[in-house]
């Protein structure tokens, strides 16, 4: 409990010290973010990360790999 106060003191004054941009509601904040410079490059990035990690190594896995697993065979044939 008394760490809970500490950290919310400590991100309470953190607030207090940045520009309103970060206090802003969600749709002004991302309208804000996107118009910096610099964006574009970071979401592109963002995207070629997504799809070379997230699409393109799991469409390298087949069955036969999957049901070779350990991971697969405790945690998600196990939930079946």
């Amino acid at each position: 409990l008394l760490l809970n106060s500490i950290m919310f003191a400590f991100f309470e004054r953190i607030a207090a010290r940045h520009p309103p941009t970060f206090r802003a509601p969600w749709g002004t904040f991302i309208a804000k973010e996107i118009s910096r410079p610099g964006f574009k490059e970071f979401f592109a990035g963002g995207i070629f990360a997504f799809l070379v990690c997230g699409v393109g190594v799991q469409s390298t896995i087949t069955d036969e790999d999957r049901k070779g697993s350990k991971y697969y065979q405790q945690f998600v044939m196990g939930k079946k």
